[in-house]
């Protein structure tokens, strides 16, 4: 069996369009996975950056507290001020 010349330029068009497709997909996809991983880099950075702050404001807070309840502890008679050392 013989193939027509016609066929052989269809067959190798056909197989063409079929590497030009899959490089493309292939491709766009590998584009896609890198936009992706910037885009995850920069929400993490960002997250990141906004736990510290609320790490910060949270320490801060609990330092707070923590004299709060310091100043109201029975040893300082619970009003705030101390027993013993200077008074205005």
């Amino acid at each position: 069996m013989q193939l027509d010349p016609q066929w052989i330029i269809a067959l190798a068009a056909l197989g063409t369009l079929a590497i030009l497709w899959t490089s493309t997909v292939i491709g766009g996809m590998v584009w896609l996975g890198r936009r992706f991983d910037d885009l995850k880099a920069e929400i993490l950075t960002e997250l990141n950056a906004k736990h510290d702050s609320n790490q910060m404001r949270y320490d801060a807070l609990a330092t707070l507290v923590t004299r709060h309840e310091t100043i109201l502890d029975p040893e300082f008679n619970g009003s705030g001020l101390m027993k013993h050392g200077r008074h205005s």
